[in-house]
């Protein structure tokens, strides 16, 4: 699709609820996002997994308007925490939702922009499930592409400047806009799966149901994917980033419980079967605490082959 020109319109963001789920956050990264989207959108929620009321004594504490904060009692996950919010979008009336992480920043004119985009999609008769923006590291400004589904791996598909909305196969939760139509006709997220994977299973069901996600090349979102801690070559290069050992039991749990899902193309499946089997590989040859993430892995293979989600009960 050609490079589309847009010019913000204020009065399309009164449908828009931003939904920012937090866990332990970096309050001075929260407080940037805040601003941020301040003049964006026309509420903010924060639904924190924390366990206490930290949080919200901050946000008391800001003189940053429309921001509103759901302090749940223990870390529900990410599914439950997004659903929150998806519910209060409901209640307040919003067509749309913008979904976002506590490490990402989105730029001036980042949601004009997705908001834009998916008006002009939807114009032109396309089932849009969400629209996104182009991430780019908060530490080095490097961009990072979107990404299609390929046998045996994803393909990767950088912004060239000669288009400016690409059709993808996923996006990543944060800086998705999503219509809250979606929502109501693919269901909320799948709570089972607690952290990894919860945006994946999402954009499966929703793809099955005909729609599609698309990348905005000209909504740009600054944001944190972790720190590179080695490159390996495993049906190609691959980069790998620092996990925490728990981490290790929902990616390969989650992975192996959406595989049997009838949702789940026979395309996807296979390139994600080679993605976490190259990540084992990685973790048993370069990975820090490598026996403990092991044992991770081991009881993650465990659990999804057994189809059991939530979290983790050894937690």
């Amino acid at each position: 699709m050609p490079p589309v020109k847009v010019k913000p319109n204020s009065r399309d963001m009164i449908h828009i609820g931003a939904i920012i789920v937090t866990y332990h956050p970096d309050f001075d990264l929260l407080r940037q996002q805040l601003v941020m989207l301040s003049d964006q959108v026309s509420d903010m929620l924060i639904v924190d997994n924390t366990g206490y009321d930290m949080v919200n004594s901050w946000v008391k504490l800001q003189a940053i308007p429309g921001v509103a904060v759901f302090a749940n009692s223990k870390n529900l996950g990410l599914g439950a925490a997004h659903n929150i919010g998806i519910d209060w979008a409901k209640t307040k009336g919003y067509k749309y939702v913008l979904l976002l992480d506590q490490d990402s920043i989105p730029e001036r004119d980042m949601v004009f922009q997705l908001m834009h985009a998916l008006i002009l999609l939807e114009k032109e008769g396309k089932n849009v499930s969400a629209v996104g923006p182009l991430c780019r590291d908060m530490k080095s400004g490097a961009s990072f592409p979107f990404r299609r589904f390929g046998w045996f791996n994803t393909r990767r598909i950088f912004c060239d400047g000669k288009r400016d909305l690409i059709a993808v196969d996923f996006l990543i939760t944060s800086g998705s806009l999503i219509p809250l139509k979606a929502l109501t006709t693919t269901g909320g997220m799948n709570e089972d799966l607690f952290i990894d994977h919860v945006d994946t299973d999402w954009f499966l069901r929703a793809a099955c149901l005909g729609m599609r996600p698309w990348g905005v090349c000209n909504a740009y979102m600054r944001h944190t994917l972790g720190e590179v801690s080695h490159r390996l070559w495993f049906f190609g290069w691959r980069s790998f980033f620092h996990n925490k050992p728990f981490r290790y039991y929902y990616i390969f749990r989650n992975s192996i419980i959406i595989w049997q899902k009838s949702y789940a193309p026979i395309k996807w499946i296979s390139g994600d079967i080679v993605r976490v089997a190259a990540l084992a590989l990685s973790v048993v040859l370069f990975g820090p605490n490598r026996f403990v993430c092991v044992r991770m892995i081991l009881s993650g293979i465990a659990d999804g082959l057994r189809r059991k989600g939530g979290k983790q009960r050894t937690l």
